[in-house]
């Protein structure tokens, strides 16, 4: 306890007494999930300092952005310190000409996301959790978003980062260059490393011009007919920028819970298709076609959207799915992604299993992409640890079939803490070994984000 307390006395020197806050309560040493402090630094050099403290002394370090992890990635291993990128929250540049802007990594995502709209450009993700995380743990997890259909995920935007390593010493792991080949790419290297390999703690994005958007909701009769739609939209050349999907039950779910009863569909599947574009009239015939295809394949009223406010009422009964599910009952997302052209044989096997093993759920996704999630609501005449050993035991069923059929499992939520026992079984064994290899070159001492990934 003394060494401890003398360690946060060093640590305090750097940050200051009023950004440690330790924890008093250390009694079941190894056993509790509590750190042993949490600090806040507020500059890249700080966070240096720390790290070299950190290295010479072996004291394990956890980094916390936002904290909207679904994966366990900021969970405490119960003996490390608590590294809070909350401080670092400055949009640093906005690059009109180069069509970049440079930002520190605790900068809430939706906040850089408006900023960059104020000068007629725009971030190319719409993350669902943009209000409460950061954008460097987006990064850091290389997040996806419905509109990765169209622009990948965040790791196709990420142009520089500035980066300390588990020793303090810091980099950028590339230039502010659109082309550049000198050597290997480091920039997407700590890109989706999930803090295992370093901290980011400044980052350059690449933009895009802020483009006018429209919207339709279309429900279907059957899943063949909706699988049959997106077919055809994508085969005579439409380009969406998101296909998002919700089945039946998460419709009812998200319906109940906004108290919102406008949109009347029975035992129907659900997509949002959006467009982008810089000319409505040039887009004239697009709508033609689409309106074409949707009489073709539902029998349902489809509903368009172009204003703002038209675009934000259809977009609120997905983007609400999760806080539905949380006010239902306590729930497990697992999430995947499949090839497109397997997703729906994938989708009904996944409906079998689930039916196999009498639990109830949602499934809900960017079926556009083939990245899906299940979310699976808890059986309360099951004890906590039999309901989830029974949903582990399913969940393995489907990794074993999103595998077969050359899928990845996570999907986009990392692997952190919690899914580590299907990305064993998604990944080969000489991938996992040459990541071993980096995170053992670059952490000797693994004091960084321990536990997490491997």
């Amino acid at each position: 306890m003394n060494n401890i307390k003398t360690m946060l006395d060093e640590l305090k020197l750097i940050v200051g007494a009023e950004r440690v806050f330790s924890y008093n309560e250390q009694k079941n040493e190894g056993q509790s999930r509590n750190p042993i402090a949490i600090i806040f630094p507020g500059t890249t050099t700080e966070i240096s300092y720390i790290m070299k403290f950190c290295y010479s002394n072996n004291l394990k370090v956890t980094v916390k952005g936002g904290g909207s992890s679904v994966n366990g990635g900021v969970l405490s291993c119960g003996s490390d310190i608590v590294l809070s990128l909350e401080r670092l929250n400055n949009i640093i540049e906005v690059n009109k000409f180069e069509r970049i802007v440079t930002t520190e990594a605790g900068v809430v995502t939706e906040n850089l996301k408006n900023e960059v709209e104020k000068h007629g450009l725009s971030f190319p993700q719409n993350i669902s959790s943009a209000g409460m995380s950061f954008i460097g743990g987006n990064i850091a997890i290389r997040s996806g978003s419905p509109k990765s259909f169209k622009y990948g995920t965040m790791a196709n935007y990420i142009l520089n980062l500035e980066v300390v390593l588990p020793d303090g010493q810091i980099i950028w792991t590339g230039k502010n260059v659109k082309k550049d080949s000198a050597g290997y790419n480091l920039t997407q290297l700590f890109t989706g490393s999930e803090g295992t390999l370093g901290i980011i703690t400044k980052a350059v994005i690449k933009l895009t011009p802020l483009k006018k958007e429209w919207l339709f909701f279309i429900p279907f009769n059957s899943v063949t007919h909706m699988y049959d739609f997106i077919n055809e939209v994508l085969v005579i050349g439409l380009n969406p920028s998101s296909i998002e999907f919700l089945d039946t039950k998460g419709f009812e779910l998200v319906s109940n819970y906004l108290k919102d009863g406008r949109i009347s569909i029975n035992k129907s599947f659900c997509i949002w298709m959006e467009f982008e574009t810089d000319f409505w009239q040039t887009d004239l015939p697009e709508l033609e076609i689409m309106n074409r295809l949707i009489a073709k394949y539902s029998n349902n009223n489809a509903l368009f959207a172009e204003s703002s406010r038209e675009k934000e009422d259809l977009w609120k009964y997905r983007n609400k799915i999760g806080e539905a599910c949380l006010d239902y009952a306590e729930f497990v997302d697992y999430d995947f992604s499949i090839p497109f052209l397997a997703s729906q044989h994938i989708y009904e096997r996944i409906i079998k299993i689930l039916d196999e093993h009498h639990f109830e759920g949602i499934i809900v996704g960017h079926i556009g992409d083939g990245n899906f999630h299940i979310n699976v609501f808890r059986d309360k005449n099951l004890t906590q640890d039999q309901w989830k050993s029974k949903i582990e035991r399913c969940f393995m069923i489907i990794t074993s079939l999103i595998i077969d059929f050359g899928g990845s499992v996570p999907g986009e939520h990392g692997v952190g803490y919690l899914n580590k026992k299907y990305f064993n079984l998604s990944v080969g064994e000489k991938q996992k070994q040459l990541m071993k290899e980096i995170k053992k070159i670059l952490d000797p001492k693994s004091i960084l984000n321990f536990d997490k990934i491997f």
